[in-house]
Order: C-alpha cells, then sequence, then structure tokens
C-alpha cells in the first residue's frame, strides 16, 4: 500500500509548526491567496490538515476537497502545546 503525502494550509504558525514537525508540503492561506492556494492544491490525492481558521476561508472548496481523499480540520484551541507531536496527536 502506498503512503499518501499529507498537505497543511492554514496560518503562519501552524504551517510553521507543521514543517519542523516534518510535513513537506504546507501552504499559508489568508485572505489575499486562498483560491490561489486551493488552486494549487485541489487535484491532489494528499491527505490535507486545514487550520479552522483557513476551512471558513475555504468555505465549500473543503468539502470538495472531502469528497475526494482524507481532509482533518485542525481545531482552534486555547490549550498551549508544548510539543506539536501532541496537537497531531489530539487532531488527528
Amino acid at each position: 500500500m502506498a503512503s499518501k503525502r499529507l498537505i497543511v494550509l492554514g496560518g503562519r504558525d501552524a504551517v510553521s509548526g507543521m514543517r519542523l514537525a516534518g510535513v513537506r508540503e504546507s501552504y499559508f492561506v489568508d485572505k489575499s491567496n486562498f483560491s490561489e492556494v486551493y488552486e494549487k492544491v485541489r487535484d491532489s490525492d494528499s491527505m490535507f490538515f486545514i487550520t479552522e481558521e483557513a476551512a471558513k476561508l475555504l468555505g465549500p472548496r473543503v468539502e470538495e476537497l472531502r469528497s475526494r481523499t482524507l481532509v482533518q480540520v485542525i481545531p482552534e484551541t486555547a490549550v498551549k502545546y508544548s510539543v506539536i507531536r501532541d496537537l497531531i496527536k489530539d487532531t488527528v
């Protein structure tokens, strides 16, 4: 069974944190570029971690991705994680 890549879409902190955790492909998403980012990733069969903020910007596009592949929305939380591994465990 071939493994799937993971793509992270989110704010600067989430993207930076996931890159530090070893995720190779991630995209910063904000009001000015969410359509452009979606166009880059929409045909990918990778798994996606998307922050709540990015999911709000992407709107129904998240459901379009979800219809083809695994999409997990990373919840916004008041809990401060000291280890990114713990955030990933709680998200999955």
